[in-house]
């Protein structure tokens, strides 16, 4: 019987991220944003080009927080650690993948809107990541944090600019969140008492 560290890092991909109706509704979505998105940079819209851009990082954080809460609230994350090495080695290689997509975009856009609409998904998705891992009833408000995320990115998708100022705030909080987070991260800690 092969042990959780032997299998290959895709091993469960489909069951952790295609067959859980919460992960499937970012992650689907998410992925089709990424193969679509160099593609709409040939559509002269500006907005729908910076909108999918942002869309398609952000629904792939979202999955990954989907995971990240799972994981908080399963036993069997507790008692095999491998299940969230695995977890978190899939969510980061699916990341960098709709990273490397969205990059294709800068063949037909100029580098700094690439840049700064990549920016502005990674503070929301990383903040957002960092506040669920804090504590996993953040995650309830996921809806309105992507909802606000896409709001902004059509109303702000033809001034790069503004999205960039966007992101300051939110990278201020997650540093903050990185440089405190062993101090106020939920811990389940399990109280026997002897009889």
């Amino acid at each position: 019987m092969s042990t959780l560290t032997q299998r290959n890092w895709w091993t469960g991909f489909s069951g952790f991220w295609l067959r859980e109706c919460g992960s499937a509704n970012f992650f689907i979505p998410g992925a089709l944003a990424s193969i679509a998105s160099p593609l709409l940079t040939l559509i002269e819209d500006q907005n729908i080009q910076a909108f999918s851009l942002v869309f398609s990082i952000s629904a792939l954080w979202m999955a990954f927080c989907w995971q990240l809460v799972k994981l908080q609230a399963q036993e069997s994350a507790l008692l095999f650690p491998a299940i969230k090495q695995h977890i978190y080695l899939q969510g980061t290689v699916i990341l960098i993948i709709g990273y490397l997509l969205n990059a294709l975009a800068l063949f037909n856009r100029p580098a700094s809107e690439v840049a700064y609409a990549m920016l502005f998904a990674t503070s929301f998705g990383g903040s957002f990541f960092l506040l669920c891992l804090r504590n996993s009833v953040y995650f309830r408000h996921n809806s309105y944090v992507f909802m606000l995320v896409l709001v902004l990115a059509m109303f702000f998708g033809d001034t790069p600019q503004i999205l960039a100022l966007l992101a300051v705030p939110l990278m201020v909080m997650g540093t903050y969140l990185l440089v405190t987070r062993t101090h106020h991260c939920q811990c389940i800690i399990w109280h026997i008492k002897p009889t």
